[in-house]
């Protein structure tokens, strides 16, 4: 056991470059398949069946033809979601469908697809067919984690998507409800080392950034919190409102309204340092859980084999939207997001490096 919780501290140190970079700048693909893994512990969710790698579409043509009449007006544009309605996600999608539609000239729709913490979501949009109209969510690092950790079969890996856009990222804050005897983060890791199995913490879907986040908390620590699986950031809130955990982590913008509304307290920030936009909110590294830096990034990816000229159609849309677009930058701000475009080309270096920093870190956590 000691070997164990050395090596997963360790892990927790290599982490840090990583979870740093998760929330500022680049993360990777490794090409080295890791061994096969079991679940971390203290997860109560069962991994996802195993399901035959899906095979990178078939190249599709590059000439400006493929795009000449795309999209067709009328024919909906679908962006799927992996995650459930009413969390960070879906809402940051719902607004980027309604920018999109007057610049696209056709309606986009948004559709969730839950399960397996974002893995069902994923298969559908790389499972699509390749031709612009099924587009998704990519979120990292869940979407990273369900294919690195090979004992979750993911029936998809990076090669099974064409970037489009990376768009914004979001913070991870610890909630408790507002009358919660909880005041701090050191709070709740007392009352775990005081009954072990007493903190429960909500998070939506295994090997999610916040997942990963409240593993490395409880590593940094010394403890080993209960981790409770959910399929949305909306389900994780409603958790500890209801009473059924002590507390959740997720993306800020699931928790913002009932923060602004009194009814949840942050007790720290998976960060460096402070959130700009929860201003007296201490970061967990400044009370001395050092390495516990995780955030979301949101991206947008078509299944591969989408055609470069619709898919550049797409980025363009989408850059108009993230860098002109004032009220979709208010509108994502409200929810503690932060818009920051980035190219199918950046996006796709960014994304291979989230690959490379995060085989480790998953091979750690999932290694009994």
């Amino acid at each position: 056991m000691t070997r164990v919780i050395v090596s997963l501290l360790a892990m927790a140190v290599l982490g840090m470059a990583l979870l740093a970079g998760c929330a500022t700048s680049a993360p990777p693909v490794s090409t080295k398949a890791p061994e096969p893994t079991k679940l971390a512990a203290g997860s109560t969710a069962a991994p996802a069946k195993a399901a035959e790698p899906t095979k990178p579409a078939a190249a599709a043509p590059t000439s400006t033809a493929a795009a000449a009449d795309f999209p067709t007006k009328g024919k909906a544009i679908t962006i799927v979601v992996p995650w459930g309605a009413g969390g960070s996600p879906d809402l940051g999608a719902r607004v980027l469908a309604a920018k999109l539609e007057p610049i696209l000239g056709t309606p986009v729709q948004v559709v969730n697809k839950t399960g397996g913490g974002g893995q069902v979501g994923a298969t559908e949009i790389a499972k699509a067919k390749p031709d612009g109209y099924t587009i998704g969510i990519t979120m990292h690092p869940h979407t990273n984690t369900a294919y690195l950790d090979q004992s979750r079969g993911a029936a998809f890996n990076r090669a099974a998507f064409a970037p489009l856009a990376l768009l914004d990222f979001e913070p991870y804050p610890v909630a408790v409800r507002a009358d919660s005897p909880y005041k701090t983060a050191k709070d709740l890791v007392d009352a775990t080392k005081a009954d072990p199995g007493k903190i429960r913490i909500a998070t939506p879907g295994i090997l999610t950034g916040q997942h990963c986040g409240a593993i490395s908390w409880g590593l940094a620590a010394g403890v080993e919190f209960s981790i409770v699986q959910f399929d949305s950031g909306a389900q994780t809130t409603n958790a500890i409102l209801g009473g059924h955990t002590e507390a959740a982590i997720t993306g800020a913008g699931a928790f913002v309204e009932q923060y602004r509304a009194g009814a949840i307290r942050f007790l720290g920030i998976l960060d460096e340092q402070e959130s700009k936009f929860f201003p007296g909110v201490p970061s967990l590294v400044s009370q001395g859980y050092k390495g516990v830096v995780w955030s979301s990034r949101y991206g947008m990816s078509a299944p591969a084999g989408t055609p470069k000229p619709v898919a550049d159609i797409l980025t363009a849309a989408m850059k108009k939207v993230v860098t002109e677009d004032a009220d979709f930058a208010d509108k994502m701000l409200k929810m503690a997001r932060t818009p920051q475009f980035m190219d199918s080309a950046a996006y796709g270096t960014v994304w291979e490096k989230m690959d490379t920093d995060l085989q480790p870190i998953v091979d750690t956590l999932t290694k009994k």
